[in-house]
């Protein structure tokens, strides 16, 4: 007899590596100018964003944006993305359209769960996110304003009870 029984594991999570495709990067405002529209530059050129990543050499879709991915490696505890480039602001609505990734990591950085799907709500402290919208606002030291890091505990505990 086989059995599928699930484990649940208590672990001490330290930062959430966010890694997700952007449908529009012309949402989002850096140092208070909009980003690059990739369907207007036909997918020349690169975001100002700080923490983009390019992960394919050219697009493989109408919209020209999906050979970027936004990977910011947010810290639970204080809401600051790490890997942000000091001095620069950006006023974050991302479309990501049920493309949102991310795994959460260990003080050491390895992996100790992953989540692929739909927005979950803590990035979205400015405004609800509906599901499809990264939402956020970043100061010029990387920390998100309003940050909650009680939602992130919530959204990883529920998920756990599915």
């Amino acid at each position: 007899m086989k059995l599928s029984i699930k484990v649940i594991k208590e672990v001490d999570a330290k930062y959430i590596q966010v890694n997700t495709a952007i449908r529009y990067w012309h949402y989002t405002e850096v140092n208070g100018e909009y980003d690059i529209n990739f369907m207007e530059t036909k997918g020349e050129g690169e975001p100002n964003i700080p923490c983009a990543v390019k992960v394919k050499d050219e697009p493989e879709t109408h919209i020209c944006s999906d050979h970027w991915h936004w990977k910011p490696l947010i810290n639970i505890e204080t809401g600051q993305i790490e890997n942000w480039k000091k001095g620069v602001t950006g006023n974050v609505l991302y479309k990501v359209c049920d493309e949102f990734a991310c795994d959460v990591l260990d003080g050491e950085k390895n992996v100790v769960h992953s989540y692929e799907g739909y927005v979950p709500d803590f990035m979205c402290p400015r405004e609800a996110g509906y599901g499809d919208y990264i939402d956020m606002w970043i100061d010029e030291e990387g920390f998100i304003e309003d940050w909650d890091k009680s939602e992130v505990e919530e959204f990883f505990n529920a998920e756990d009870e599915e």
